[in-house]
Parts: C-alpha cells; structure tokens; sequence
C-alpha cells in the first residue's frame, strides 16, 4: 500500500480492513494478503482512526468530516454521514443495531478556512445510517467511550458520563406517577415526521421500544414507528379517542371513550379483552364539550382507569376482570396516580380529590376542593415530597385555583387563587421539581414555591393552554392552544424558543430518545428533534421514504481504486495532519500575495 497504516483495521470473515492515510480502504483476503477491493471516497482527507465491523458492514471515520459503512465483501459504499467539521479520530463502537462514534471535534481546525470544529458524538441506525441522537460532547480524544451493561460511557472535560437506554413514555405524562418528566429533548426543534390520520388528535402519544402509540378523533387508535412515521397498524373502536393508552409488557390499555377498555397485543393490534365501562356520556361544562378523558395506568399486573360513568376501576391486566370499582361523587375525567407503597390519587369533576388502597379500593381519606359549579377538577393529581397538587378550572372562569394538599391526611396546605378573569385556568397537570411547582395556566407558565404557593415567576404565553407541559434537560415543552408548542427555560421561564403548528395543541407531548412527540387539531402526530439528518444513502438500505428518495437521487459510487486516487510515488509519510495542514496554509498564503500584487498593480 502507499500510504501508512496508522490506526489499527478489523478482522471480520476471513477478511482483514483497514484504511490509510493515502485516504485508500483496503480490505484484504487475511489467508493470502491479496487485495480483495479499494474503495477511495474521492475527497480531500485520510482514513483518521480504527475501524469497526458489524451486520456486514465496516464502520469508519474519515479527515474529510465524515462517518462511512462499507460493504464488506464488495467495498460499496451503504451510507455516510456528515459532521459539524473536519478531523475527528476515533473508532466507532456498533451495539445493539446502533453505531456510536465522536462526530465532531472543538479543537479541529479545518486546512482551507482555518475555522475550527464542534463538539458532537452521535448515535446512528446501523443499517440505514440515520441520526438517531447526538449529543453536544467530545469524549477525550475521542476513543475514551466504552459501552456494557446496557449504557454508554464516557469521559469528557473531566467528568465521566454514563448514558442509559432510551427512556420509554409507556402511559400518560410518562410513568404511573405521571410527572411528565423525561430524559433529554431537542432545545432547537424541528420537524422529523409528521404522520395524518381522519380526525383531531387529542389523545397524548406514548412511545415504547421505538413506536409510538396514540389515538385519534377518527375512532382509530395507531402504532407508528418513532424514527420513521410510518403506520404499522391501526385498531377501530366505537367512538372518537381522546384518551392515552398505557403500553406495558406487549399490550396496549386503553381508555373507555367508547364504553369499554380494550386490551391489544402491541405486536399485531390484535384485541385480546375488552370490558364495559359506560364512557360515551357527552359531558359539558357551560355548553362546551370537554375534550379531556381519562388514561389507564397499569402497575403490578392490574389496570386503573376512570370514566365517565363515575367509576373508578381496578381490572386484571391479564384477563380484564374487574377486580374492585369505587363510585366516585362525579364523572372522572382525571388519571390515577399510583404512588408505591403509599396510595392511587385520582379527582372527580365536581371537585372531589381522592386517596384510595390500590389493592382494595378502600378510601384513605377524600377533599372536596371546591364545590363551584363553574370550574371542574379535569388535571390529574402529581404527588411529591408528600404533596398533591391539581387544579381546578375551565375556560375563562373567576374562580379557577390551584391546591396544595397534604398527601396523608388529606388536608388543605394552601390555595392559590387569582381574580382576573382568564388569568388562572389550571385544569391541566403540572411539574413538580426541586421544591417548585410549574403549571400552565390560561395565558402564561407559571413557577410556585412549592411549601407555600407563592409565586416565583411568570411568563406570558399566549392564550390558551390545555395540553399538559412536559420537561426535560432544563427546558419545559408548553403545548399551546395558539397554534404553537414553545420551549422555555427551566431557570428563568424566558421563552428560548417555539414550533408553530397550524392548528390548536391539546394532546400533552411525550419524550422519547431526545425526540418530542405531540398531536394537534389539524389531524396530524408530529415528531421534533434537534437537527435534520444530515445523512447520505446509497442504494436501497433502508425503508424510510427521506432515505429512498436520497437513495434515487444520489448516482452510486464505484468501490474500486478510481484514477484520480493519490499517486502510489508519494511517499506515506508527507500525508500526516500537520504536513497537510502546512501546505494548505502554504498554498493559502500564496493565494492571498497574488491577489495582492495584483490589486496593488492595477491601483498603480
């Protein structure tokens, strides 16, 4: 070969890879040394660390700024992927389907324009290439990240990080809990994918295992899939969906907003139970229709719902028999709240806030918040650091609060009211973090002192909200019934950014894998994330339609030696960084005197 073997190849099936610094891959027979194909990516680089191979494929980071998977047997070239700059060894890791790999490097500085890099380490589909997620960190040198157990290490600026799996959203607002928090979420959102169905969604999605759940106005509940958008089945009930299922152990629980809960095997779609529970009551508050229903939460092998026949209920997940109900004063329009060896929390429209026996159905002890016909208990209790919090209130009425109360005996700790009509309407559920409490009301998003109720910080939104706020990383996802989704930091509130939809926004967002999903008015579940790919595939890798048309719009590259290639004279040894460096700033430098001279002469 003509150009050193700096970073060390990979061994795969009788054959041997490695790339060099004359910018040539190589894979060789690793009986006989015989070369077995080149591949030459045409660019102005050099192969810039070791590689990788997995699923047929060899995985490799080039000087050029890009990430490629070859062919093994034939050297073709599936996929490549462009990061924020030039210049970054280290050899990618594959687990699980996925390829991991520093993408971008803060003290790269690109030979043509002198500008240097950033910090990036991504995560890619193994087969088709796509960005999954990246992260805005430089692991060392780039090769100090390891992965075992299921997570991702690694060390940068002197901290060592230790990534986990992709936290699934399995019911509504994210766990049994319901505290709406997630892991990570993209603070500069733009649009994935975006999947239509027949009606209004208002229904909050859920995404376990790489799919998303959710319902919609047409009668349909949908699994799609989270990277891609596309529809994997659909299941028809009797009426419009506003509830949010739960996904637990390969089955999908849904709401009652036809009269029955439904159980489906999350493979097929297929029905495996369904039980009555009488839900198609058209509840109305001051002649509007409340959109709200509620969710099942399934915890421990058993199933709890409400509904609006004014019952709550307890089946077994396995089979759907009820095992206890509880009449509660009112329709339930809240979900419960199942809080570990202590009790379920739920409300009744009409004001009454409860604390039953999981197990049993047994009251523990029940308020009657408020007893105004004006406004209702909708939101869904959030208990913490022995506190339940929920709101009570309806469009634009006077006497809209929001309750603090404590979460053993049931007594009232404080109550925030405010008189201005259209200034509070908290029928929604809000965030607990840190000895705060966040909640969207009906112009702004709001921060309380948790112990007391005093307020902290307000920020003007925009009218109205009724889908609950969601928070990850530092930032709140505040859906909004003005046509737009906004982004607001946790710290502050200040606004730092927002999506516009073309429709109002009353399905809650759900966090999954640094991805925010959300569906709206217009018919529509959208998915954002950070950045688009930046990705290019070749041939027919992958299913997703971004990926075939890039695949039919972009010609293939011929896996041999072409005759541009650098010629086998030059010695290995001049094509290091640094002399790479110093003849691009040569040749710059000389650049810049001519344009000189001649500006100079033609003054003269």
């Amino acid at each position: 070969v003509t150009g050193l073997p700096r970073y060390p190849g990979t061994f795969t099936d009788h054959t041997f890879l490695r790339g060099h610094l004359d910018n040539v891959f190589h894979a060789f027979n690793a009986e006989t040394g015989e070369v077995k194909w080149t591949f030459y990516p045409g660019t102005y680089g050099y192969w810039s660390s070791g590689s990788c191979t997995a699923y047929g494929k060899v995985y490799k980071v080039n000087f050029d700024g890009y990430l490629y998977a070859l062919d093994v047997q034939t050297g073709a070239l599936i996929w490549k992927y462009k990061g924020p700059g030039q210049y970054y060894p280290g050899t990618p890791m594959v687990a699980d389907g996925k390829v991991y790999a520093q993408t971008g490097q803060s003290n790269a500085i690109d030979p043509f324009t002198g500008m240097p890099g950033a910090p990036e380490f991504g995560c890619f589909d193994a087969e088709t290439g796509e960005l999954l997620w990246k992260i805005d960190k430089e692991f060392g040198n780039a090769e100090d990240f390891c992965i075992a157990f299921g997570n991702l290490y690694g060390e940068s600026d002197g901290d060592l990080y230790c990534f986990g799996p992709a936290q699934d959203w399995p019911m509504f607002r994210g766990d049994e809990e319901h505290t709406g928090i997630g892991g990570y979420v993209p603070k500069d959102p733009t649009l994935k994918w975006k999947f239509t169905t027949k009606g209004a969604i208002i229904s909050s999605p859920v995404v376990v295992d790489g799919e998303v759940y959710v319902g919609s106005c047409d009668k349909n509940w949908y699994k799609i899939d989270a990277y891609t958008g596309e529809e994997i089945w659909s299941f028809e009930t009797g009426f419009r969906i506003r509830s949010s299922a739960a996904v637990v152990n390969g089955r999908v629980y849904t709401g009652a907003d036809d009269g029955f809960f439904y159980c489906l095997d999350a493979a097929t779609g297929t029905q495996l139970w369904k039980v009555a529970a009488p839900g198609t009551v058209v509840h109305t508050v001051f002649g509007v229709v409340a959109e709200f229903r509620g969710s099942p939460t399934v915890v421990d092998g058993k199933v709890y719902a409400g509904s609006l026949d004014g019952n709550v209920y307890c089946l077994n997940a396995l089979n759907g028999n009820k095992l206890w109900t509880y009449p509660t004063p009112g329709m339930v329009i809240s979900s419960a709240t199942i809080i570990e060896g202590d009790g379920l929390y739920i409300a009744s429209t009409n004001g009454w806030v409860l604390k039953l026996n999981p197990d049993t159905g047994a009251v523990i002890w029940t308020l009657q918040a408020h007893d105004s016909a004006d406004n209702e208990l909708f939101g869904t209790p959030v208990v913490a650091d022995g506190k339940v919090f929920i709101g009570a209130g309806t469009a634009i009425y006077l006497d809209a609060a929001l309750y603090c109360i404590n979460a053993t005996s049931g007594e009232m700790i404080w109550t925030y009211e405010n008189s201005g009509a259209g200034s509070l309407s908290t029928s929604w559920s809000g965030i607990y973090l840190d000895g705060k409490f966040y909640y969207a009301d009906f112009f702004s998003f709001n921060c309380h002192n948790a112990t007391n109720g005093e307020i902290i910080w307000k920020t003007f939104l925009t009218r109205e909200h009724y889908g609950s706020p969601v928070y990850a990383d530092g930032v709140f996802y505040v859906p909004s019934d003005s046509f737009a989704i906004y982004v607001l930091d946790a710290e502050t509130g200040l606004k730092t950014d927002y999506f516009p939809v073309d429709a109002q926004l009353h399905s809650s967002p759900a966090i999954w894998e640094g991805k925010i999903y959300f569906g709206s008015h217009d018919w529509t579940l959208r998915c954002l994330e950070e950045t688009s790919t930046d990705t290019t595939y070749y041939g027919t890798p992958t299913s997703t339609a971004s990926a075939t048309e890039q695949a039919e719009s972009t010609p293939a590259i011929s896996a041999q030696l072409p005759e541009t290639a650098p010629s086998p004279t030059i010695e290995s040894t001049t094509l290091t960084p640094i002399n790479i460096y110093l003849v691009a700033v040569s040749i710059a430098a000389i650049a810049a005197i001519v344009v000189a001279a001649i500006f100079l002469r033609k003054r003269k």
